[in-house]
């Protein structure tokens, strides 16, 4: 069961007729064949599209001068990421997972219906699903520990936040998590292990008319980001899911806001998220020793405008981009009984069509809204808007509480091997560290304040 399914590749209008724009960005496929002859990949897409996947000329040779600066690490590898040979064949066999970095569409084959593709890396992902995930991602920074704290995997499209039926399947699954929050973590308190579960939050935006009728709507204002409450105590810090009664407490403060400050003609829709906690060891975001640019820490830090009305900017947690994320391997407990885990270990985001994350999530009319001049500010953005194909709530998440089951803790070990990179070292099992140590609660204010752990917004 995977948690997010996303398609491959931009679709545009050009004359009528749909064709693909070459986004590069990193991208999972589950492996059906190999023609190692012609250096050749073959497997299905997460829309299910087939693919025939080739290693960029320019980032073969830079491979290549990797061999021969150190060829004894080289004969060592278990395979090359920028060889598609037999060794690779015999390491990533049929029916396992591999993350395509930086890869783009060029064109379809009609006779075989495969995507032609290249890519400059492919890397194995084991052959677990559920710990791969491919969507859109923002990242929250621990600035104590100068570290991503979570990383948020977004459903492509938002809806309108007072939408009936909407409204309750998303109420619906943050009570089953909030659930499963209470009944995991006692069932795991008890038995002394360590375990954080995934959080599921949403943040609301405000939207205006444009003028003209095929232009995309603009963002005039977003609320911030709401998934759980944090409690602090003298020795802890106790986080806690909130439930779907908050998610009508908090619409309907912030509709009061939006009517107040951009009249009746704004809309307010709701876009959500999954919140996982990034683990220990994952190198990719501990910016702990980096100097000079790093995309993530791009991601993490970018300043950027909630609003209109007021030239106040945050740092970090808004700047989104496509891509992958592996999580830590499932661990036995005393009781030899599958804990399953959810923190990240390994990040592959690296396509330069990087920005505000709410231009990235589609409006239920289909279009990519726009954020307005005033909003625009500072904000660090390039490239092109990814936009994918198939982004229903159904195709890229299916039932929350499908996550955590009594079968599954019970179930026997499988084949839950955590992402490894040949040319990295082992890997320590990922723990989670700790949260940050203030907390915020939603005041009786003209708009709802955060409570995730990001800076809070002070009502105009």
């Amino acid at each position: 069961m995977a948690y997010f399914q996303t398609s491959i590749a931009t679709q545009q209008i050009n004359n009528g007729t749909k064709s693909y724009t070459p986004v590069k960005r990193d991208m999972v496929m589950a492996v059906t064949g190999y023609d190692t002859a012609q250096n050749i990949i073959f497997g299905t897409l997460n829309d299910g599209r087939t693919a025939a996947v080739s290693i960029d000329a320019e980032a073969f040779g830079r491979g290549v001068k990797t061999e021969q600066r150190d060829p004894a690490r080289t004969k060592a590898a278990p395979y090359l990421t920028h060889r598609i040979d037999r060794k690779m064949e015999e390491k990533i066999p049929v029916g396992h997972y591999v993350v395509l970095e930086n890869a783009e569409v060029l064109r379809k084959d009609k006779k075989s219906g495969n995507r032609i593709m290249k890519a400059t890396r492919v890397i194995s992902a084991g052959k677990n699903k559920n710990k791969i995930i491919e969507a859109l991602f923002t990242f929250t920074m621990n600035h104590k520990l100068n570290k991503v704290e979570r990383v948020q995997a977004w459903v492509g499209d938002a809806f309108i936040a007072d939408d009936a039926e909407q409204s309750k399947a998303l109420k619906e699954r943050m009570d089953q998590s909030f659930e499963q929050h209470q009944t995991e973590e006692a069932k795991l308190e008890e038995a002394k292990s360590s375990f954080w579960l995934p959080y599921i939050g949403f943040e609301l935006r405000a939207l205006l008319p444009a003028f003209n009728p095929v232009e995309a709507a603009k963002i005039v204002d977003v609320s911030g980001r709401f998934e759980c409450s944090v409690v602090q105590n003298e020795d802890s810090t106790t986080r806690t899911q909130l439930k779907g009664e908050d998610f009508d407490k908090i619409v309907k403060q912030y509709s009061e806001y939006v009517k107040e400050h951009y009249g009746h003609d704004a809309r307010v829709e709701a876009a959500w998220y999954i919140s996982y906690p990034n683990g220990q060891y994952c190198s990719d975001l501990d910016f702990n020793g980096v100097n000079g640019y790093n995309p993530y820490l791009r991601m993490a830090t970018a300043k950027s405008k909630l609003s209109s009305n007021d030239d106040q900017t945050v740092e970090g947690g808004n700047f989104g981009g496509w891509g992958v994320i592996c999580l830590s391997k499932d661990v036995i407990d005393d009781n030899s009984k599958v804990v399953p885990r959810f923190y990240v270990s390994k990040v592959y985001v690296n396509t330069k069509a990087k920005n505000f994350v709410q231009q990235k999530i589609k409006s239920p009319d289909g279009m990519m809204p726009t954020l307005s001049n005033e909003m625009k500010g500072d904000l660090m953005q390039y490239g092109q808007v990814y936009v994918p194909e198939n982004n229903t709530v159904d195709a890229i998440l299916p039932e929350f509480n499908a996550l955590i089951t009594a079968d599954h803790m019970e179930a026997a070990p499988q084949n839950v091997a955590a992402f490894r990179d040949p040319w990295s070292e082992d890997e320590t099992d990922d723990v989670p560290f700790d949260p940050p140590s203030t907390g915020y609660k939603v005041p009786e204010a003209t708009k709802p304040v955060p409570c995730t752990g990001l800076r809070p917004r002070f009502s105009a």
